[in-house]
């Protein structure tokens, strides 16, 4: 059994503050990671089809086309 030291947690306590931000510029040296890829409407479009023809269907194609970028980025990153 461990010792009890009459230590009772405080209700609402805070959490330890946060140390100052400093006012340093970052130094990367490479530009970061593209946040989407770019593409032609044309090429949307047959992104979509690819996909349908496959038996894939989608409600909303413009989230269909975000999310397959959003794969690509992921495969790029890792």
């Amino acid at each position: 059994m461990g010792a009890d030291h009459g230590e009772v947690p405080r209700q609402g306590a805070q959490p330890p503050a946060a140390p100052p931000a400093t006012t340093a510029a970052p130094t990367a040296t490479t530009a970061p990671a593209p946040t989407t890829i770019a593409s032609t409407p044309e090429q949307d479009s047959g992104y979509i089809q690819s996909l349908n023809d496959r038996g894939i269907t989608f409600a909303n194609p413009d989230a269909a086309v975000y999310n397959g970028k959003l794969v690509c980025l992921n495969f790029r990153r890792a």
